[in-house]
């Protein structure tokens, strides 16, 4: 649990429990100093949330350990260490009126995550500090990874307001645009549209599939990179790839005891749709029929990228399966208002999950993300 990970290597942890505007009850952890302590008091530093990516927690920022993990790299930095947990997850299965067998409590994207999650769990951050430390400035900074990052952009783009209590974004193998996947998950994009189909395979609740699929998509992607079949048969591994360069054998049975944390299927078939509407960024595409119902118009609404202001860093790698490099020089194009620049891991075998786990991830990534993140202290 995350808690005890944070504590174990001798830093403080918090655990706190929220509720969104839609009912989801989620756990936000928090670092908040370094193993040298709080030396102006709790929470005196910078505030920094972090968001997790599609099957991901909390508990991914950590599990590198000190001086290599992101949360205790910022932690050490002096930052406020805030970590979200999107609904669905390990940490975030409740409800104040469902069950999480339910498949109402699974009836959401990542869509949701970032109109509800992330914008409770930013509020009580700050509202937690003016409690505390009377501190009413508006200076968070975000750092999301992979899904972390297309909450973020859907947020800024659909709730502008929340452009004034985010000072800057980090995005880390951003997804938004996905035009050029290279993942196994393209092969689900020409049933995304077949609702049927899929809940015959996948269930309409949580993202669990038969294995028979895992076993189909793994023997796509092991071809590709020749991994091990143990790491191919985990789901993260399977969607996102994976790189023996940066492979750590000490740390990966610490990550399969976390990973994947799970999500629902309706997240992982919205991403489906962006790969089969590769030139869009668009809402959930449930038909024709339901699209008017719920939208008023045939075909989902594309999210308003112009309506975003934040200044935004985009990070990426070229042997990228989920955010190559032609769809995240989409995006920022798309962002150039508001771009801080496209930052290119020098590796060319990096890939989707080395920006958490990669053996380099400290040198080729860290080292410069908290260089631009000085800029908005």
């Amino acid at each position: 649990m995350y808690p005890e990970i944070a504590v174990r290597h001798g830093y403080g942890a918090e655990s706190h429990t929220l509720k969104t505007a839609d009912g989801y009850l989620l756990t936000l952890h928090r670092i908040p100093c370094g193993r040298a302590g709080c030396s102006g008091g709790k929470g005196t530093g910078q505030p920094v949330f972090l968001q997790h990516g599609l099957l991901s927690s909390s508990a991914d920022w950590l599990l590198s350990g000190p001086e290599r993990a992101l949360a205790f790299i910022l932690a050490d930095a002096g930052y406020d260490v805030w970590l979200g947990n999107a609904r669905g997850n390990t940490y975030s299965r409740k409800h104040v009126s469902m069950n999480s067998d339910e498949t109402a409590f699974w009836d959401f994207s990542w869509h949701e995550m970032a109109l509800y999650d992330v914008p409770a769990e930013i509020d009580f951050v700050y509202a937690m500090r003016e409690l505390e430390r009377n501190d009413t400035r508006k200076n968070l900074l975000y750092v999301g990874h992979s899904m972390g990052t297309t909450m973020a952009f859907v947020l800024l783009a659909s709730r502008p307001e929340y452009n004034a209590k985010i000072q800057a974004v980090f995005a880390m193998a951003p997804v938004a645009f996905m035009g050029h996947v290279k993942s196994p998950i393209r092969l689900l994009a020409p049933f995304s549209h077949d609702i049927e189909m899929i809940l015959k395979f996948f269930g309409g609740n949580e993202f669990m599939p038969q294995n028979k699929i895992i076993r189909y998509l793994a023997k796509y992607g092991c071809e590709l990179t020749e991994a091990e079949k143990y790491i191919c048969e985990n789901t993260v591994f399977v969607l996102c790839g994976f790189d023996k360069e940066q492979y750590n054998a000490t740390l990966m049975p610490v990550i399969f005891g976390h990973t994947p944390a799970g999500t629902s299927t309706k997240t992982v078939v919205h991403y489906a749709q962006e790969i089969h509407e590769s030139g869009n960024f668009q809402r959930f595409d449930y038909g024709e029929a339901e699209n008017e119902r719920r939208y008023g118009q045939a075909k989902p609404p594309s999210y308003e990228l112009e309506n975003i202001s934040t200044p935004i860093a985009l990070f990426y790698a070229s042997n990228d399966w989920l955010a190559g490099p032609k769809d995240v020089a989409n995006l920022f194009n798309r962002l150039t208002r508001t771009a801080i620049g496209m930052f290119q891991v020098p590796n060319v075998n990096f890939n989707h999950v080395d920006f958490l786990w990669g053996n380099d991830a400290p040198e080729v990534v860290y080292k410069q993300l908290v260089m631009l993140m000085q800029r908005y202290k």
